[in-house]
Order: structure tokens, then sequence, then C-alpha cells
């Protein structure tokens, strides 16, 4: 894996992320320590999943959210970083066509649960692990600040226990996530039924359990005041 060519990758991953947003909220999150973060457990994975190509994985990685500051939906910015990261990578001549297609393919799929290649599964992966564990709790603070933390009728948010699946009913309802940043919380608890690789779900457990850990010890203390 030629580091200089990573690093080309990462400066134009740096300047997009880094400049004007279409969508100023859509920054938050996604910037520059998310993408690190999601390239780093990318490659742990890569390599433990014995997957050898691991200079597409630190593409793929460090090239998924590039789509987003240009995007006024965010659920276009995959397939539109996809084409960007696409010009990029074959102006430049950093992969053969081949290799370019099966990157981009990963950043289509990398917010999707379709696609069954395995640089899908690893990018996928890797962005889901960023959204469990204290680090988790951190972008849901951050993500949904706009928000009250909790109603005191649903000391553990009204969405406590609800599945992936659930979640998905509630989407095509026009339910949305809920009311409040424990619902966020709630809402990444659940995508961890969604890792696709084994050293995924292995690393996750426990991430997950802080999460849960962190709603019950929060629905404990604020049990304690009146309401």
């Amino acid at each position: 894996m030629g580091q200089q060519r990573i690093q080309q990758i990462e400066a134009y991953a740096e300047k997009m992320l880094t400049g004007p947003f279409v969508v100023e909220a859509f920054r938050i999150a996604h910037e520059l320590p998310h993408v690190r973060r999601v390239y780093a457990n990318a490659m742990r994975l890569a390599q433990a999943e014995g997957y050898p190509h691991l200079d597409r994985v630190a593409a793929a990685a460090l090239l998924h959210d590039v789509g987003l500051p240009v995007v006024e939906k965010r659920g276009e910015h995959p397939r539109v970083g996809a084409e960007l990261a696409a010009q990029f990578l074959r102006e430049n001549e950093l992969f053969t066509p081949e290799e370019v297609a099966e990157i981009c393919k990963a950043i289509v799929h990398h917010g999707r649960l379709d696609g069954d290649t395995p640089l899908i599964h690893i990018l996928r992966d890797a962005d889901v692990l960023d959204l469990l564990g204290t680090v988790g709790i951190m972008r849901a603070f951050t993500s949904k600040a706009h928000l009250p933390v909790y109603l005191p009728e649903h000391p553990r948010g009204e969405t406590w226990g609800l599945t992936a699946d659930d979640f998905t009913q509630r989407f095509q309802a026009g339910l949305g996530m809920g009311p409040t940043i424990l619902d966020q919380i709630n809402f990444q608890l659940t995508c961890y039924e969604n890792l696709c690789t084994v050293t995924a779900r292995e690393w996750g457990r426990p991430l997950r359990d802080t999460m849960r850990q962190f709603i019950d010890q929060f629905a404990e203390e604020v049990g304690r005041y009146p309401q």
C-alpha cells in the first residue's frame, strides 16, 4: 500500500470536509475525526477478516463522506460521494478502473443494507462502529443538540427496547427517530444488529453494552428527582 497515495487521498478528503457545506448541519458529527476513526476501524477490520486489498479499504474509508458537503439531502451523499471519488481517483490515476469501481460501489452502499462484497461489509461495519460506545454517545449529543435530552415520562427515551426493524418501520411511517437525544442513542444501539462481519460484531458488543448501561444509569439518576 503506497503511503504517498493514501496521503493524497486523505488530503482530498480533508479539503472536501473542511470546506463549505451546502447544508451546514451535515458537517456535525461527520468531520475529519469521524473519517479518521472510520479509516482506523476499516483497516483493523480488513486485517482481522483477512481482506488483502488494504489500499482499497483505505480509499473507501477516507472518501466515504466526501459527498456530504455538496448535497441538499443527506440520503444522496453516498451516490454523489461515489461520483466525486471516482472522478478524483481516475483523474489522478490512483487505481485501475476495476479498483475504482469496487471502491465507489462500497461508498454507494455504505449507508444501506444491500450489497454483499467484502469491501462493502468492511466499510459499512467501520462506519457503524463509530455510532457505538462512548464515541457514539458523544456523536448523538453533538448531532442532536437541538433536541431535549429526555422527556420525564420516558427516562430511557420513548424508543427504548426497539429493534432495527422497528426503527425501519418508524421511518417508513414518517415517525422519525424520536423526540429526544436518548431516542437517537436508542437508534444507534440498534445499528449493532446490522453489522456484517464476525469481527465487527465481536468488537461492537461491549460498545453496545456501554450505551445500554449509560441509558440505564441515566434513567436511575433522573428518577431520583421530582419531575
